[in-house]
């Protein structure tokens, strides 16, 4: 019973450290599109409509579409959704450490009762 709880809890570690590096692969994607996002945000009123290009009642409407619905909703997936989805990466990347941390737990005590029982 000991070798199979023992071996059990290493392959749920290997599973756990797995699953912990695939979430800061995709945190630190998620943090990459969160910078270009940043760096990029001025060319949702790109470009400039001056008089001599683009005028009139037209021209109003969509500037004002252009800057309430295109800007508003880059804004809202930047600084929400994607800042949102760091934040949960970031909540189970700390969930899966604290897993870990129990396992390495349990198989110190697992050890520990076999080596008292050896001795």
């Amino acid at each position: 019973m000991f070798g199979q709880s023992l071996s059990g809890l290493y392959e749920k570690i290997h599973k756990k450290e797995q699953e912990l590096s695939d979430l800061k692969t995709a945190g630190a994607k998620l943090l990459s599109l969160y910078e270009d996002f940043s760096s990029n945000e001025s060319l949702c009123m790109e470009p400039s409509l001056s008089a001599n290009t683009f005028q009139g009642m037209n021209a109003n409407g969509f500037e004002r579409h252009r800057e309430y619905e295109v800007f508003q909703a880059y804004r809202e997936l930047k600084d929400e959704q994607l800042v949102q989805g760091i934040s949960m990466v970031e909540y189970y990347i700390n969930k899966i450490e604290d897993e870990i941390e129990e396992l390495k737990n349990q198989i110190a005590a697992l050890e520990a009762e076999e080596k008292a029982k050896n001795d």
